[in-house]
């Protein structure tokens, strides 16, 4: 993934407005058949410890 920066959207495309307006990240992983809730597992499995 060459976008990692999820905003302004972080918490989905839940507005009624933005319904079809995900960000980069959540397109990249919808595509791997991933739903909202799997990339956030996903993302918080990979994070290092400082």
């Amino acid at each position: 993934m060459f976008d990692f920066n999820p905003k302004p959207n972080l918490t989905g495309a839940a507005r009624p407005h933005r319904m079809n307006q995900n960000c980069l990240t959540m397109i990249s992983a919808a595509a791997q058949g991933w739903s909202y809730f799997d990339l956030l597992h996903k993302m918080s499995e990979s994070r290092r410890q400082l």
